[in-house]
Formats: structure tokens, C-alpha cells, sequence
């Protein structure tokens, strides 16, 4: 194989492979080597930094480039890498997180703070449900059907079960609905 190819194809390779390496080593370390989450992000990024460090280094080993074309290559990889590492950050955490911020950013707009009572009167759960779903049945991702909800096959359906495998493989947690429906024969109703 001509080095010009081989060389091209290892510095588009690098931020996947890094990108996997990330992935792989959070897996690891989270599940196996009971590490903390966020020390097995940062761990993780270090860890799939320096595998696109590797084939960037490899594939200018295998066809030296000018100084300059080198830096501008290296640095595009990084951000590609940097890119994708922030894109997998922010999927496994975004719905960790979203409460805790909103929460954080009613705070910050009230000058003189707010009572927990204040708090839950302004996320009320039946509210908040009751919102969602309704959102959910306007766009056609659920149907009711004898008083029982029922998902319809969608992209955010499927995002969804994206979205619980990753957390059960990272906090090692089971849907908090596991339980829901059981009993009730509410999967016979659906047809």
C-alpha cells in the first residue's frame, strides 16, 4: 500500500479510534475497576487523546510532512477527536444534568433564594408529566388507549433505549420502570 494512503487513512481513523478508546476504557474502568464516574471520563479522554496522538504520530512517521502541515493536521485531528469526545460526554450526562441546571438557573434568578416547598410547587410532577405527554401525543411518539400510554415507534423512542442501555452499562442501573405495566396485561391491549 502506498504510504500517501496508508497515511491518509490512519489520520482519518485516529478520532474514531480514539473516540472507541474513550469509550471503551469509561466502560472498563466504571464497571470493572469500580472507579468513580467522572474519574473514568477524564480518565477515558486522556486514554483516547493519546491513541489519536499514536496514529497521528504514525501516520506522519510513514510520510513526514512539512512543520506547518503537520501542526494543521494534528490540531484538526484533536478537534475532531475533542468534538466527538464532547458530543459522547454530553449524551451519557445530558439527562443527569438537566434538572440539576434548571434548578441551579431558577436559583441564580431569584435574588433571595427559594424554599424547598417553592421549589417543588414550581416543578410539580403531575404538571411536568402531564406537559410531556401531552407534547409526546401531538407528535404522534404515544397514544393512550384505555387509560394505559403507550410509546409508538419514533426516532426519540429509539434514542430512548440508546439512552437506558448506556445507563445501565455506565451506573449499572435499571430503568426506575421496570416494574410498570406488569401484572396489568396492558401489553395485550396494544394492537
Amino acid at each position: 500500500m502506498e504510504p500517501q494512503i496508508l497515511s491518509d487513512g490512519l489520520l482519518l481513523a485516529a478520532p474514531a479510534v480514539g473516540t472507541v478508546a474513550n469509550i471503551a476504557t469509561q466502560f472498563s474502568l466504571c464497571r470493572m475497576a469500580q472507579y468513580r464516574l467522572m474519574t473514568s471520563i477524564i480518565v477515558g479522554l486522556g486514554a483516547g487523546c493519546a491513541v489519536t496522538a499514536a496514529f497521528i504520530a504514525l501516520a506522519m512517521f510513514l510520510l513526514p510532512p512539512t512543520i506547518l502541515d503537520g501542526v494543521a493536521l494534528a490540531l484538526s485531528v484533536f478537534v475532531i477527536y475533542g468534538a466527538a469526545g464532547m458530543a459522547y460526554f454530553s449524551l451519557v450526562n445530558l439527562g443527569e444534568t438537566s434538572l440539576r441546571i434548571r434548578m441551579l438557573q431558577l436559583l441564580l434568578d431569584s435574588s433571595n433564594g427559594l424554599t424547598l416547598p417553592e421549589i417543588l410547587a414550581i416543578y410539580d410532577d403531575k404538571e411536568l408529566i402531564a406537559t410531556r405527554f401531552r407534547r409526546m401525543a401531538e407528535n404522534r411518539r404515544a397514544i393512550l388507549i384505555d387509560d394505559v400510554v403507550y410509546p409508538r415507534w419514533s426516532v426519540l423512542f429509539a434514542a430512548s433505549w440508546v439512552l437506558e442501555l448506556l445507563k445501565l452499562l455506565l451506573y449499572r442501573r435499571d430503568s426506575i420502570f421496570v416494574d410498570c405495566g406488569k401484572g396489568n396485561d396492558s401489553t395485550s391491549r396494544l394492537k
